[in-house]
């Protein structure tokens, strides 16, 4: 009788272990197939640049990688621009698609000799006050942009510096120094930073990284 109860015991163990393997496979297939559609781009875009209908492709993806700020769908973001770098094939979080009416206003964008002292290891997105430096001793060196934004940053070779920290590496995969830094800039102070786009002896322009956009400096008068 003993041994009857004994081997009923492990009938039924083996029963509900059998039933809950049954059901725990179940339940991984069925997430592992279950998808959500959501929307993607087909070419990497760089920060600030505006996002074309014909970039745009959807994509299936397993439900636990879509969140609340995922775009699902393409009318979230044709048309409008990137606040930051966008990777082909990568969800796409909404957070970083803005509208150039209120984003980007009436600013223009202006190309900056920039050296490794001087750039402040800044990376796209980067909010940045601009000086222009005098290596005269005694001369200071004013403020001639503020709550400038950068937008890319790239070598002497043309590549965009993807990565800056421990070095720099480009978007060719090899080690790098920054060379020429994009920024958006105010109209009216335009034709002060514009003179870093001429390599001088004496002067320079540095940038200085800030957390987030302050009350504005004037500019001062360009070089002579």
């Amino acid at each position: 009788m003993q041994k009857k109860l004994i081997i009923g015991l492990a009938l039924l163990i083996g029963i509900g272990i059998a039933v809950f393997a049954y059901t725990a496979i179940n339940k991984q297939v069925e997430e592992a197939t279950q998808t959500v559609q959501i929307v993607v781009l087909q070419t990497d875009v760089d920060a600030f640049s505006s996002i074309s209908p014909k970039n745009i492709t959807t994509k299936a993806v397993p439900p636990n990688i879509v969140d609340d700020f995922t775009v699902t769908s393409p009318e979230q973001i044709t048309e409008l621009f990137t606040s930051a770098p966008l990777y082909a094939g990568k969800p796409i979080d909404i957070r970083n698609i803005v509208d150039p009416k209120e984003d980007m206003q009436d600013k223009q964008v202006v190309g900056v000799f920039i050296d490794s002292a001087r750039y402040a290891g800044v990376t796209e997105g980067d909010i940045v006050d601009i000086y222009r430096v005098d290596t005269t001793p005694g001369v200071s060196s004013p403020c001639v942009a503020s709550n400038s934004r950068v937008l890319k940053i790239i070598d002497d070779k043309g590549f965009a510096v993807q990565k800056l920290a421990k070095g720099t590496v480009t978007e060719a995969g090899s080690p790098s120094m920054p060379h020429i830094v994009y920024l958006l800039i105010n109209p009216s102070e335009v034709p002060f930073v514009v003179q870093g786009s001429v390599e001088q002896e004496k002067t320079h322009l540095a940038l200085a990284k800030k957390s987030k956009e302050s009350a504005p400096v004037l500019a001062v008068g360009a070089v002579e």
